[in-house]
């Protein structure tokens, strides 16, 4: 999906808030800020709002000298989510849908905004989210009848598909992606599983240290997008990258940063799950602001990517 002009003022506010968190004094932020005025026309509409969000945080690493400025927060997020992996694991296991509990727990992860909640406590805010209607239905294993959380036909193309492309989403979150990905290998034990991180730092999206640090490298394949932003922008990611999203047999993706940048993109296979976190996603998604959407891509006639049939 392109940027609109609310996206640009949404951006505005956070590369304030980030200048703010690198530690810039105010004569530094006010020139930080004048210079972003300048740039901004380089921010196209034609762009992603995670394409536009990667601009402006390089902007900030050249402004400040901080390259990682969530750094610290994403280590305290993985740490405070790795505390409740005993508890989930054992929720999980004695589940009589496993499969449905962890991804129920894969849910909660994108819900819970690690960033601002890793001091928190977590166990009060898992507990809220798994109070929903709508999770305890998932947990239940139950047929949902919902356009945008196609549960019963998410199983079945998982089930016939030969591989498992898993797009991470933020630090802390990705001990729940850790938590569905076993689940995934238990139920399905033959088949192959990659998990995908960020290409540089964005925000606080899982890196190569948060992937390790969780100890989901030790138990999948994982690899980098080679793309620095908070989504998955094709253009700027890796070759290698390309090559297995065209060879994957079902692409997880978690977030909704990598619904904006990859919604309407030319692969097929892909199901989005997130929770629509504004307007602007809402009416592309076709739903209300804190909808659960798990859903197929609607991609254009394209075989492979970029190449038109």
């Amino acid at each position: 999906m392109n940027a609109k002009p609310d996206c640009i003022v949404c951006l505005m506010k956070q590369f304030l808030q980030i200048c703010r968190m690198s530690g810039l004094n105010e004569p530094e932020l006010n020139a930080a800020f004048f210079d972003l005025m300048k740039a901004l026309p380089e921010v196209s509409l034609s762009m992603s709002p995670p394409e536009s969000a990667a601009f402006i945080t390089d902007m900030i690493a050249k402004v400040s000298g901080i390259a990682d400025p969530y750094e610290t927060i994403k280590q305290e997020s993985n740490e405070a989510a790795l505390k409740l992996y005993p508890e989930l694991k054992i929720r999980v296991d004695n589940s009589d849908h496993p499969f449905a509990e962890a991804l129920s727990l894969a849910i909660a992860g994108n819900l819970i905004d690690f960033g601002a909640k890793a001091s928190l406590n977590l166990n009060d805010a898992l507990a809220e989210i798994l109070d929903q209607p709508m999770i305890q239905e998932i947990e239940k294993g139950a047929g949902i009848k919902d356009e945008l959380f196609a549960l019963d036909d998410f199983y079945i193309e998982l089930k016939n598909a030969d591989s498992v492309l898993y797009l991470g989403d933020n630090a802390g979150e990705i001990v729940f992606d850790r938590i569905f990905i076993e689940a995934l290998k238990k139920e399905f034990p033959e088949k192959p599983i990659t998990f995908a991180y960020r290409g540089g730092p964005a925000l606080n999206d899982a890196l190569l240290k948060d992937v390790e640090d969780v100890g989901l490298s030790e138990i999948v394949e994982t690899m980098s997008s080679g793309c620095a932003a908070a989504g998955t922008i094709l253009s700027k990611c890796s070759d290698e990258f390309i090559d297995r999203i065209n060879s994957a047999g079902i692409i997880i993706s978690k977030g909704q940063g990598n619904y904006e940048s990859l919604s309407g993109s030319p692969i097929e296979n892909i199901w989005f799950l997130f929770r629509i976190k504004c307007a602007l996603v809402a009416e592309a998604a076709g739903g209300p602001e804190g909808k659960l959407v798990l859903t197929k891509n609607e991609a254009p006639i394209l075989d492979p990517i970029g190449q038109h049939v």
